[in-house]
Formats: structure tokens, sequence, C-alpha cells
């Protein structure tokens, strides 16, 4: 009798605590449940907010440069530094910079210093595609202080234009007119040079937008040497030209300017070549064109002004070291796609990316 109440007090024993251990065991379940579930409710508001931060990033972009499109880009990418750049995507190639975030208006409940608004953009080929990356922590106001969540879109800005293609030369091995002049003659009624010669070659794309992409990569330490070489030269120099630049895989730009051409305009030293476009700003005024002849064109030379026809029978001849080549435009004919409007700041489409953490 006494062996059969211990039995049943084991049993019991037994029993309670297994039920203890069960309870214990679904309380534990609870608890991780509610935990789990705040974490995801503050893992959205994180991303809440970053979300918010991109699009106030964004519309500040597209009013910045919807006002003055150089001004605004110069002003933006004023404190660039290598410092500022992920991995991967060092200058002088790539630039990279914070947006001031005492600058924009946070969502409620982002941690000013522990967040950040970077733009990366890559100066010699995509100079007109930036990429946004916004990271957004909550801040000790929120129940779930130290999330953290980042987006990413990419954007075209107007800092370039589409190269207009003409349909004779839109096949990829058609030869690019070696020779473009202006052939408008000044007269009394029409005193004003029209920028003839320069719009066949460039397109849309104006003076000051190359003159601006010129000192963008120079300031981004990019030259004739570098890893990733310059591509893009504005000269307001008279001097001799001295630089052999460009390569048959990497053409350049090379701007004489109307200040170059002021008076007379540069000259090609004989022992230079230049791989890629060649333009003269001499204003209509062919007798600026002298003596510049020397060194070797193999692309495009663009004249704003005719020339002897002597001189252009022998330019077209190669007699004079002009030669035409497939990618002339490589340098300054950027990716546009179809439909992108190069005027407004746009989203690229599909690059929205939600990195996480």
């Amino acid at each position: 009798m006494h062996q059969r109440g211990l039995a049943t007090l084991w049993a019991s024993t037994v029993l309670l605590i297994l039920t203890g251990l069960w309870g214990w065991l679904c309380l534990q379940a609870v608890n991780a449940e509610k935990l789990r579930s705040h974490q995801q409710m503050h893992a959205a508001q994180a991303l809440a907010n970053s979300e918010a931060l991109l699009e106030t990033t964004l519309a500040h972009l597209e009013q910045a440069y919807g006002k003055d499109s150089l001004e605004a880009d110069a002003r933006i990418w004023l404190s660039s530094a290598a410092i500022h750049c992920p991995a991967g995507k060092a200058p002088p190639q790539w630039q990279c910079t914070l947006w001031p975030l005492t600058q924009l208006p946070l969502p409620e409940w982002t941690h000013q210093t522990a967040s950040q608004v970077r733009m990366v953009r890559d100066v010699r080929n995509a100079p007109h595609r930036i990429q946004v990356m916004v990271d957004a922590k909550l801040n000790e106001l929120h129940p779930g202080a130290g999330s953290r969540a980042t987006v990413q879109q990419s954007v075209y800005v107007p800092l370039s234009a589409p190269h207009a293609v003409n349909a004779s030369t839109n096949s990829p091995d058609a030869l690019l007119p070696s020779l473009v002049l202006n052939e408008q003659v000044l007269s009394a009624d029409a005193p004003q040079c029209k920028s003839l010669a320069w719009q066949t070659v460039f397109g849309e794309l104006t003076p000051s937008q190359v003159k601006a992409l010129s000192a963008l990569q120079l300031r981004n330490g990019l030259t004739a040497d570098s890893p990733a070489s310059r591509t893009v030269y504005w000269i307001d120099s008279p001097q001799l030209w001295t630089q052999s630049i460009g390569t048959p895989a990497s053409p350049v730009i090379l701007v004489f300017s109307s200040e170059a051409c002021a008076i007379l305009c540069p000259s090609l030293a004989s022992s230079t070549q230049v791989v890629g476009t060649v333009f003269f700003q001499n204003q209509c005024q062919t007798s600026k064109m002298l003596n510049w002849q020397s060194g070797i064109i193999a692309g495009q030379l663009g004249v704003e002004s005719s020339l002897a026809p002597n001189l252009k029978l022998a330019l077209l001849s190669g007699q004079l070291g002009l030669t035409g080549t497939t990618n002339a435009h490589a340098a300054f004919n950027f990716d546009w796609p179809a439909g992108v409007q190069a005027s407004r700041v746009q989203r690229v489409a599909g690059t929205w990316k939600n990195a996480g953490y």
C-alpha cells in the first residue's frame, strides 16, 4: 500500500513538472513571437523612414537641377571626397558625396547623426546618372531605437544630353564624317555665327555642358595617365597643344574654345596624336585657323567655319593626318534610354533596391 502511494506521488510530481515545463515553453514561444512581431514592426518603421528620406532627397534633386543644372551639380558635389565612396567605387573614376541631413526635413524618429544619404556616380562613363543610397536609423524616442534600413535608387540628371545619331551612320561599322565644317558666310544681314558644326558633331550637348564635364573630370582627379583616363578636355588657352590623348578603345573630346581662338586658334604639335573628336570654336573666322594642321587626328575634326578648298581636300584625303573612326563620339555619347527626358531628373527604371540589414 505504501509503495503504491509512493508511485502515485512520483507520477503526480513528474506530471506536474512536465506540465510546468510545457507551460514555460509555451510562454517562451509567445514571448519570442511577440519579440519577432515587435522587431518586424520596428524594421518596417525603419524601412518606411528610409523610403521617405529617399523620396525627400529625390524631390530636392529635382528641384535643384530644375533651376540651373550645371550650377546645381557643382554645388551639390562640392564636398565630394574619397572617404565617402563605398568599396569598389574609388576615385578618380567615381565621385561620392554625403548630402548634409541638416538640409533635409527628416521623417519622425530618424536619428540624424546615425543616418546618411550617399550619392555616387561614374564621372567618366556616366556622369549624368547618380545612385542615391539612403541609410536610416531610428532614434531613442522610438521603441525600436537602433533599427535601421537602407534603400537606393538611381536617377538621370540633366548634365548632358542624348547624342542625335545620323541615320546614315547608325550602323556600328559605319565611319563618322571625319571633317565637319560650318559653311556659313557672315554678312551684314547675318553677322552672328551659328553653331552649325557644333550641332552636327555634338547634337543637343551644349558647350556649357562639355565645359562642365571637363571641369568635373579634372576636379575629380582624372588625367591622361590615370587608371581610368580622362576623356573630356575643354581648353581656354591659346598655347600650342603638345599632349597625345585618347586611344581607339577610349576616345576623347578636345575642344578649343572661343576664348582659346580669340586671336588665333591653338596648333596641335607635330608630335601629338588625338584619338576622338577635336573641335575648334573659331566663331566662323577662317583667318583664325592658321598653322593648326600639325599632329594626327584619328576620329573627327569639327571647325566652326569653312576652310580653303585645297585644305579641305587634303584633310579629307588623309594627307594631313586626319582619319575617320567608328567611335569618335564614344567619349560623350552617354547612355540615354528611349523615353527618358534629358532636361529633367528622372528615375532609372529597375534600380530601386531595399538593401536591408
